[in-house]
């Protein structure tokens, strides 16, 4: 998987889901608020690196244990070592096999990073980008399903079934026309 930055604006799909991942940080409890505090400890640090002070293996390492902490603390990983490259499968099932490889590879990596104390080989911002990513997905996909759950729970409670007909008594009289 290549990383290309791009010039990019923000369009309404991009501003939706914003709103879906706030929407998902404010039901957080504290456990699974700690990985959000990783995240944003990620993003200070991507905001101080520059050429003279470079922290791109700090940053892969705080990305990728910001996602391990979530996954974690959303019940989709129980912790163990040798139960977390089928909790990834689990959790991108809906995404490319390539995009579950990568996530694989990159967590592996920013383990070696820790073990070591330094990168096997030198960390690029392609690396943290594509840290980021691994973190951003999965939280994207986690926040998707919420609304989702929050939508037909609205639905439900409003009495409109899935296709956004309403339901109950009263709901198949006609109306009079002039």
């Amino acid at each position: 998987m290549r990383l290309s930055w791009g010039h990019l604006a923000l369009k309404t799909p991009d501003l939706n889901n914003v709103g879906r991942v706030i929407l998902w940080i404010t039901r957080s409890d504290q456990k699974q608020f700690e990985a959000f505090q990783r995240y944003f400890r990620a993003l200070a640090l991507m905001a101080k690196n520059d050429i003279f002070f470079q922290f791109e293996p700090n940053i892969v390492t705080e990305f990728i244990g910001a996602f391990k902490d979530a996954i974690r603390s959303n019940g989709d990983w129980d912790g163990k070592p040798e139960t977390f490259n089928a909790a990834i499968d689990v959790c991108f099932q809906p995404t490319s096999a390539e995009f579950v490889q990568t996530v694989k590879e990159h967590v592996e990596f920013a383990d070696q990073i820790e073990a070591n104390k330094r990168s096997p080989r030198p960390v690029t911002l392609e690396d943290v980008g594509k840290a980021k990513i691994i973190f951003d997905g999965y939280m994207n996909l986690k926040a998707s399903a919420y609304a989702q759950e929050q939508i037909q729970e609205a639905r439900a409670h409003a009495g409109v079934t899935a296709s956004g007909q309403p339901q109950g008594p009263g709901t198949n009289l006609k109306t009079k026309s002039s």
